[in-house]
């Protein structure tokens, strides 16, 4: 898997003689992404317990982000054993700048108080190290404030980007954020880049201490 694919992927393959007999003249096929683009005869000849690299002639398109599946098969007349003729892979592109919103802090517990100190969490879900990116947020569908988030986030990692805000109301609320231009690029994978979670406050509230008094248990 890569994010560094291209539309003109040579296809190189591996194939072992099992025999204990050397072993030659034989077909190698390659069926991808459910299309056959190639059956190839080879000459060269494989001795016992041996392995032969063989190259397609034909390249293939794997510069789209997705799931590549590989279907290669062996044909040759002598053999007797064919249930290692064919082998499955599955290939996929992955993308390079792609940041995602996968939580929020500080929303698990009414906010008792008229501003809300909350944390939006990003991960890097790209190939490529995470320097910028733009996240925006709103609360109950009010104005969207963008925050431009600058460091080095490698790849799989996540970082808590706090703000504060004082456009909650009291009781139900729901707070929306979601990114944009990773490393000032579109985002490849747009599934992960909005979220929302409801949260409550109570801005109205009195503080209140309670002193426990323990029996020694």
């Amino acid at each position: 898997n890569s994010g560094y694919l291209t539309n003109a992927e040579s296809v190189k393959v591996a194939i072992r003689n099992y025999g204990y007999l050397p072993a030659s003249n034989y077909e190698v096929g390659l069926i991808f992404n459910g299309n056959m683009v190639a059956t190839e005869f080879v000459s060269d000849t494989i001795q016992p317990d041996s392995v032969q690299f063989h190259t397609f002639g034909t390249t293939v398109d794997m510069s789209a982000i997705g799931a590549y599946p590989f279907k290669i098969f062996t044909a040759y007349g002598l053999d007797t054993t064919f249930v290692n003729d064919t082998f499955r892979v599955v290939v996929q592109q992955l993308p390079r700048n792609d940041a995602a919103i996968i939580g929020f802090t500080g929303l698990d517990f009414p906010v008792c108080d008229s501003v809300l100190n909350a944390g939006i969490v990003i991960q890097n879900k790209g190939v490529d190290t995470l320097f910028s990116v733009t996240i925006n947020y709103q609360i109950n569908g009010g104005t969207t404030i963008s925050i431009n988030w600058t460091g080095a986030l490698p790849p799989g990692q996540i970082e808590v980007v706090p703000f504060s805000s004082n456009e909650g109301v009291n009781g139900d609320n729901m707070l929306t954020a979601f990114v944009q231009q990773p490393n000032g690029v579109p985002d490849e994978n747009g599934s992960n880049d909005l979220l929302s979670r409801p949260f409550s406050m109570v801005s109205s509230g009195t503080g209140i201490v309670l002193e426990l008094l323990t029996d020694n248990y």
